[in-house]
């Protein structure tokens, strides 16, 4: 980049915008050749050490000027203003490169000890110079978008990157300023709510990787989640929750409204240029103009009127601007504060072959605390206890609902189709349900909730919030998880309605996620239904399987495949119901569609030619060979 601070801050904000650009088309381009989508990679991968070395040269450049600024009767405002417009865009290309390119990724874990000293550094005087940054809109942006993408980009670097985990772990200076940086604004420093929830997922994500981390470091880690990490997402799910709806709404409107403006613009000036055009083919004298607009004005009032208001009417498309805005500043960080969640949570699923014990040490009662040897397991019980008497999971809930019940009464579907301005709020709002129900599905599946209210806590939320709302993205995989998860109480649940429910589910949708997890339930219904209606449920969804084997995707196939295998593996589960429905033949019909599919595309992955394989087994085993 030039050395010229002007040319550079132009040059990074066009590289911020060109990989960020390609970085999200990538993985739509399906027909691209592997080849150029590579050198493509490769290309993008090497600026990672440049925007580094730039980053570098900005982060000792602030630090210099903020040094010069603390002493008497010094002032060197511009020259921050200068590296600061340089640092925010190479921090967001940089960001984008760690999140979507594996190359940029392992070129930075080359230099991860500059890189990691750099973004921190910029992490740490971007929340201390905010106050003499404030003097300028524009710097303070900058200020801030620096704060913003520093953590995000240590937050990136920390995801599945044990190199990364390793060095932030063992220094003990950076550890111990992170809780700083999820404190409200005071006198002396002020942190983005976004940055302060990155910094929040960078606690979140080094927990999660305890396993390779000192003792001592896990049992600082459950601390400072108990102390820090906790309140500061709950400032984000839980004193929001009921004022939410209301905001949206309005920023929703606010948004339509610009946008109708901005329309109505682009209208009259399309017109505008369509008259100057006919003017100009015309050749019509100037006299006979102004004969013309006079008369149409007198036959349209409303015509003078708008031409007087021209210079004085917002601009359609900065309204709109202004209005996304306002938009993702509510909706950015309840994103991220559920993402971050969900990965907490993730960290207390219990796994299929933990026995009892364990279970019940994860599902501690509310005022109980369980003893152990063990320090770590101490504050892994500990922490699962905070996150129990805070009553997340009600929280989650009541959240889930009233998302849910918004989305359903915004009567805007029909003015949002084939609309990419409009369709951007809805896509928001599925986002943030589906991150909501992220969180609720490892609720489920780590017992997160009050042992004596967990029955409760199941029955409403399956009458009160999944069966209403189950073609929401993510509610499907809550109402998989619960019937993993609580089998004997969902059997008193599971009613005639839930079954024709879960046929819809599997038969009126193309979203794979939510037909496989139709499957699932469908599976759970056999297995639970009441002996007088067991062999009328069991041939009712088995035959909607079936039916749904000859249309469905690849993994919709698989999953089925798999279900009916767990089920009819045992040859005492239904045994006329397999024979009368003509399983094999199915079986071996869907094998076949399979494999015509798989020479097509020249490949299945691992998982699924495991389950050919054990298909065939199926079928060989079932007709006695």
């Amino acid at each position: 980049m030039d050395n010229d601070m002007n040319c550079a801050s132009s040059a990074a904000e066009c590289l911020a915008q060109y990989i960020s650009y390609h970085c999200n088309n990538e993985t739509d381009d399906r027909n691209r050749q592997q080849q150029q989508q590579q050198q493509n990679e490769d290309v993008m991968a090497s600026w990672t050490l440049v925007l580094i070395g730039r980053l570098k040269q900005c982060h000792e450049a602030i630090s210099a000027v903020l040094l010069q600024q603390a002493k008497p009767n010094n002032n060197n405002n511009n020259s921050t203003k200068q590296w600061y417009a340089l640092a925010a865009p190479c921090l967001r290309a940089l960001c984008k490169l760690i999140e979507m390119n594996e190359l940029a990724l392992e070129q930075m874990n080359s230099q991860k000890q500059t890189f990691l000293s750099t973004i921190f550094g910029l992490l740490q005087v971007s929340t201390t110079s905010h106050q003499a940054a404030t003097l300028d809109p524009k710097v303070t942006e900058w200020v801030q978008d620096t704060a913003i993408y520093a953590a995000r980009c240590i937050h990136s670097s920390l995801d599945d990157n044990l190199e990364m985990v390793e060095l932030l772990s063992t220094s003990q200076q950076m550890m111990d300023a992170f809780p700083s940086f999820m404190t409200t604004t005071t006198t002396t420093t002020t942190v983005p709510n976004l940055a302060q929830l990155h910094v929040a997922g960078c606690i979140v994500s080094l927990y999660q990787s305890a396993p390779s981390s000192s003792s001592s470091s896990r049992r600082w880690l459950s601390t400072c989640i108990m102390n820090h990490v906790l309140p500061t997402l709950s400032r984000f799910m839980t004193t929001t929750v009921d004022i939410i709806v209301p905001k949206l709404r309005v920023l929703e409107e606010n948004y339509r409204q610009a946008r109708i403006l901005w329309m109505t613009q682009k209208e009259d000036s399309e017109l505008e240029s369509s008259v100057l055009q006919s003017i100009q083919e015309r050749k019509e004298p100037a006299r006979e103009i102004a004969r013309r607009l006079k008369q149409q004005q007198e036959q349209n009032p409303r015509m003078e009127k708008a031409v007087l208001r021209d210079n004085q009417e917002e601009d359609g498309r900065q309204a709109m601007e202004n209005a996304l805005t306002e938009w993702n500043d509510i909706i950015m960080p309840i994103q991220l504060a559920l993402e971050v969640m969900a990965n907490l949570l993730s960290c207390f699923i219990i796994e299929d072959d933990e026995n009892d014990e364990n279970e019940t040490k994860m599902a501690v009662d509310c005022g109980t605390t369980t003893t152990n040897d063990d320090d770590d397991d101490d504050g892994k019980n500990l922490l699962c206890e905070t996150l129990i008497t805070n009553r997340v999971t009600e929280c989650i809930v009541r959240m889930l609902q009233t998302l849910c019940l918004y989305k359903k009464t915004r009567h805007h579907e029909e003015a949002e189709a084939g609309n990419d301005e409009l369709l951007l709020l809805k896509d928001d709002l599925d986002e943030l349900i589906s991150k909501v129900s992220a969180c609720l599905s490892n609720c489920v599946l780590s017992k997160v909730f009050l042992v004596e209210t967990a029955d409760f806590i199941v029955a409403t939320t399956w009458k009160d919030v999944l069966r209403q709302y189950p073609m929401e993205r993510g509610v499907s995989s809550v109402m998989a998880a619960m019937v993993q998860q609580c089998p004997s109480l969902l059997s008193e649940l599971i009613v005639e309605q839930d079954l024709e429910l879960f046929q819809k589910m599997l038969r009126n949708t193309n979203d794979e996620t939510i037909q496989r997890d139709a499957v699932c339930l469908m599976a759970a219904a056999m297995t639970t239904a009441s002996t007088a209606a067991s062999e009328q449920v069991v041939t009712k969804c088995t035959n909607e399987m079936i039916q749904c084997m000859s249309t469905s995707s690849l993994g919709v196939k698989c999953e089925i495949l798999n279900a009916i295998m767990d089920l009819y593996g045992n040859d005492d589960f239904h045994p006329k119901v397999f024979l009368t429905l003509n399983m094999i033949h199915h079986f071996q019909q869907c094998l076949a569609s399979i494999m015509l599919s798989s020479k097509d595309c020249n490949h299945l992955d691992p998982q699924e030619e495991e389950i050919m394989f054990n298909a065939n087994r199926f079928v060989e085993y079932k007709l006695g060979r």
